[in-house]
Parts: C-alpha cells; sequence; structure tokens
C-alpha cells in the first residue's frame, strides 16, 4: 500500500478525487485503465541447471508469483512504470492510458 503524503494516513491519498481511497480504487488515477493493467508485467525464466541466477529486481518491480519445475524457475513481477518520466507513475497520471496488458 501507498502513503503519498507519508502521514501514515491512507485514507486520504485519493488521486484522482472521486472520494475514494487509492488503495480501494480500482482506478487510482481516474483515466479508464484499472491500475493494475498500469503496472507492465515481466517474466524472468532462469535455469539454474546451467548457472543462470535469479535477477535482481528493480526498486519498482515486485515479485508476484514464481514456480519451478526441474531446475527451472519461472519468476512473474509487475513493475511500477513512469513512461513520460516525469516523476509520477503512469498507474497515479491520469494522462497516460497505456495498458500493459491489452491483448494478453
Amino acid at each position: 500500500m501507498e502513503d503519498l503524503d507519508n502521514n501514515l494516513n491512507l485514507s486520504n491519498d485519493d488521486t484522482d478525487g472521486n472520494n475514494v481511497p487509492n488503495f480501494a480504487d480500482p482506478d487510482d488515477d481516474g483515466d479508464g485503465v484499472l491500475t493494475i493493467n498500469e503496472l507492465e508485467p515481466m517474466q524472468y525464466i532462469v535455469d539454474t541447471n546451467i548457472g543462470e541466477v535469479e535477477p535482481i529486481l528493480d526498486p519498482k518491480e515486485f515479485e508476484i508469483s514464481r514456480s519451478e519445475d526441474a531446475g527451472v524457475i519461472t519468476i512473474n513481477t509487475v513493475k511500477i512504470v513512469d513512461s513520460n518520466n516525469d516523476g509520477l507513475d503512469d498507474y497515479l497520471d491520469d494522462s497516460i492510458t497505456i495498458n500493459y496488458n491489452e491483448g494478453s
């Protein structure tokens, strides 16, 4: 969960002003794209049988699942993206309407 103003009160963080706190709002920025779809999905396949090692995730990348089969690890993550580099992550930026899960 995020606390945008760092005051330890999650209920007053409402980026789009719709009176629904971000933690309960499926579209934090009100741009019509669900927040979950504004997170870029990533997948890593690591074959430990040939000495591959697990990746170091970016600070804004989070593991959501993993599986292992015969030494091959599949790691699924989501990455928080700021596609226009304005300092505001896409899921909070109502001017960005990229759906990273479209067509998947």
